[in-house]
């Protein structure tokens, strides 16, 4: 058996079954998922448009640019907006963390190292068990939307 195949044996025997996570999906659930995906796709298409500057030396395209960024805003917008967040409170929270990182007010590579706005790793965490452990034997039937038919998972 090649390293590939057992690779992939490896990766189904762990990996979360989609219908699952389908029938986990709450409203505000596929919501957040809808919006982070569309922040990490526009900023894909962001980062393509710098690669095109950056490694293959074609003028930058501004309106793109600006269009990729619109897109990224409007999507953390949405996200935020179902966390109860707002982009003032984001900024807000951002200039302090970068703040303590970075006391005297300008970048130094020591400082981005250390990360002084970061716990210690040598901090003791405990651990929190996991409540779903408690419910395995407990059955909730769920209707899911998909195609406006039940999911089989869910019955």
């Amino acid at each position: 058996m090649s390293n590939t195949t057992t690779y992939q044996q490896f990766v189904n025997s762990i990996v979360k079954p989609g219908d699952e996570i389908i029938c986990q999906l709450t409203p505000q659930k596929a919501h957040m998922l809808h919006m982070a995906v569309g922040v990490s796709g526009e900023a894909g298409e962001l980062l393509d448009a710098i690669k095109k500057n950056c490694v293959y030396q074609k003028q930058i395209d501004l309106n793109n640019v600006m269009e990729e960024a619109g897109d990224i805003l409007f999507y953390l917008t949405g996200l935020l907006g179902e966390l109860d967040m707002t982009l003032e409170e984001c900024i807000e929270a951002n200039m302090n963390k970068l703040s303590k990182r970075y006391p005297q007010g300008t970048y130094s590579n020591s400082a981005a190292i250390a990360r002084a706005d970061k716990l210690p790793d040598t901090l003791e965490v405990k651990q929190i068990p996991n409540i779903e452990d408690d419910f395995e034997d407990v059955k909730i039937k769920r209707v899911c939307n998909l195609d406006d038919e039940t999911c089989e998972s869910c019955q």
